[in-house]
């Protein structure tokens, strides 16, 4: 074959040099040729092209694995590529199993041996790689090196080794034409889209699952938590949780309700990574709920048993974030699963029909999404993070996580603090990256992680608090927005003027009386003006009046009624009296404990100035306390005072 025919081939020039150094041939029919005693000999009709050997680890040795063939039939067809496993390679069968009409010439073992003493030859100049079963952290002669699908940190190991993975489909994402520089400033840009509760909180467990591995297989340094974001339908909690997530071109998300072996397999597959398991709380009868928090539990406690699981095969490798209109059930049977759980409230991003809705957001969102600011800082940060990785960053990471953890003072379960803990160092050494590029100052550096600290302090303390259900997150919210907007009003009282009546004609639908604990609200009418307030959205559908009931033993559930025992039954509402277009009546009341729901107490005192006791006269008081010892009185009295120039008669 002349040298034309030889570049239409397009032959590697190791190849070629093989070719040419050791008496090998191709004919005008593109047949390989061995010249023995100055007589060329036909081998084959094909072009065996070694490309790649692969290595992979087997009992602590890295040994040959697989060829990875090219090849050209006949001297004009090209042959798919071919992986052909070394054990294999002494068998002429995957010479068949390559292409039919590929032909050993006569003498065929002899000839198949010096296809295999060619191969021999070429595998002196082809690239060697290690292959390993996973992405994410590996270690290789004691080095880690980070891979992705389609490439590695770093990209040439010891000997001028490749590094790569077997699996496939997780490459990182990056916009070409973002710099490293703004891509990092932007990743921090997109702390201010909505609560910085949520912001902070899903950056920072992203920042930890990048070092699972690292971190676990070091002594008191595992992960072992997740994130669960909660909150009603509709404002976004899968959107957002995917975007601080997501950094392979690949979904990271599966339904909470999945079969279990689909769960498992993602769960081992999404490595130093986040999965997404979405959608907690939409199950339509008793028997899928408990399934599905037999699986979530079941996750979790995997989750939280990384380091010293013995069965490795089941322990997800990866952190995995929950969503979900609510937070599993805060009772005592989940005492221990709830606080491997960091939990956080969505904020609104894409609900307009709710007054929150900032058209903004959504703007900025969609540019988060379409510009891959933070997939492309993340994909420069792991680079960063190898070359810290194998020059003692663990040795600093573990001596901030202890110090750390001793400054965190707060009387809570061990196991959130050690979670708010990780998520505080994982996001300073991110600042570091930062800093150490240029990118950042070093006051700046100190200002942004304070900051950081300071907001996941408070979704520690957070972690104290009852999560509520969502229909009573929802009645507290709109009572609040009632209450502001004087839709309705509450009077504060205190034990001296004891008798008060709600009055609908000046629009007191409650009183709150401190001393007494106690905040009282006309139940049926306080229900239908929040459906009235609600009416308002779009595709209104009535919901507190229709759920009187559910939300009453919901609230009972949760401690927050006093309760009257009529005939030995607990009922949650009670009679109390009322004026009516100036007619006295009775109306049923829910008796609240004031201190349960300190939100609307506050609201209530501030639109309620306090009354001027001092104002009134000794006379006055020594005649209501005559009052209180007379027997014979019959007649009620009548006493009057001011409040911010409005006179107020009151009967006694």
């Amino acid at each position: 074959m002349n040298k034309n025919q030889l570049e239409l081939l397009k032959l590697p020039i190791y190849f070629q040099k093989i070719l040419t150094d050791n008496e090998y041939g191709i004919n005008e029919e593109g047949d390989l040729l061995l010249t023995k005693n100055e007589k060329q000999n036909k081998v084959c009709n094909f072009l065996p092209i070694l490309t790649q050997i692969i290595y992979k680890e087997s009992n602590g040795v890295y040994e040959e694995y697989k060829y990875i063939f090219e090849g050209v039939i006949k001297g004009r067809e090209r042959l798919p590529r071919i992986e052909v496993f070394t054990k294999d390679l002494n068998n002429k069968k995957w010479i068949k199993n390559w292409n039919p009409f590929c032909k050993l010439y006569p003498k065929i073992q002899e000839n198949f041996e010096l296809i295999l003493d060619f191969v021999y030859l070429l595998s002196k100049e082809v690239n060697k790689s290690i292959e390993f079963d996973s992405i994410g952290w590996n270690v290789y002669n004691n080095k880690w090196v980070y891979l992705y699908s389609n490439g590695s940190y770093p990209s040439i190991l010891e000997n001028n080794l490749q590094a790569k993975t077997s699996v496939q489909g997780f490459d990182l994402l990056a916009n070409p034409n973002l710099s490293e520089e703004k891509a990092f400033k932007h990743t921090l840009e997109m702390l201010d889209l909505c609560d910085p509760k949520l912001t902070y909180s899903l950056l920072c467990f992203l920042l930890t699952s990048l070092l699972t591995t690292p971190l676990t297989q070091t002594k008191d340094l595992s992960p072992n938590f997740s994130l669960w974001i909660y909150g009603r339908s509709g404002t976004g909690k899968t959107s957002i949780a995917e975007l601080f997530s997501k950094v392979f071109d690949k979904t990271n998300m599966l339904r909470v309700d999945a079969f279990r072996n689909t769960m498992k397999k993602a769960s081992l597959d999404y490595k130093d990574c986040v999965l997404i398991l979405d959608d907690f709380g939409t199950s339509k009868n008793k028997n899928d709920e408990n399934n599905t928090m037999a699986k979530v539990e079941n996750m979790i406690r995997s989750l939280s048993d990384k380091s010293n699981s013995l069965d490795n095969e089941v322990v997800p490798k990866g952190m995995i974030l929950f969503t979900g209109e609510k937070f599993i059930d805060m009772n005592e049977k989940n005492h221990s699963t709830a606080a491997r759980l960091i939990r956080v409230k969505m904020d609104n991003i894409f609900n307009s029909t709710e007054n929150n809705f900032e058209k903004v957001r959504v703007e900025k969102f969609t540019e988060y999404k379409n510009g891959l600011y933070l997939q492309t800082s993340i994909k420069n940060y792991l680079r960063w993070l190898e070359t810290k990785l194998n020059n003692n960053l663990l040795d600093d990471y573990h001596y901030d996580f202890i110090k750390l953890k001793k400054e965190l003072d707060v009387t809570i379960h061990a196991r959130v603090v050690d979670s708010i803990t990780h998520m505080i160092i994982a996001f300073n050494f991110y600042m570091t990256y930062g800093k150490e590029m240029g990118f950042i100052t070093p006051e700046q550096y100190i200002e942004h992680c304070n900051k950081a600290r300071e907001i996941l302090m408070t979704v520690l303390i957070e972690q104290k608090k009852a999560v509520l259900p969502p229909l009573v997150e929802q009645f507290i919210d709109v009572l609040k927005k009632l209450l502001i907007e004087k839709k309705i009003k509450v009077i504060e009282t205190v034990d001296l003027i004891y008798g008060s009546k709600l009055n609908n004609d000046n629009n007191i639908y409650g009183i709150l009386d401190l001393n007494k604990n106690s905040l009282k609200l006309q139940w049926a009418s306080v229900l239908q003006f929040m459906d009235d307030y609600l009416s308002r959205q779009e595709n209104f559908v009535p919901l507190f009046s229709h759920q009187g009931k559910t939300l009453g033993k919901l609230l009972s559930s949760l401690g927050y009624i006093k309760f009257k025992t009529y005939e030995n039954t607990n009922n949650v509402t009670t009679p109390y009296p009322i004026i009516s277009d100036n007619k006295e009546g009775r109306s049923r009341v829910i008796d609240f404990y004031a201190d349960k729901i300190p939100e609307i107490t506050d609201i209530v005192q501030e639109l309620n100035p306090k009354l001027d006791l001092d104002a009134f006269t000794t006379a006055y008081d020594q005649e209501v306390n005559d009052e209180r010892h007379s027997k014979k009185r019959k007649k009620k009295k009548e006493f009057t005072y001011m409040n911010l120039g409005e006179e107020t008669t009151f009967k006694r």
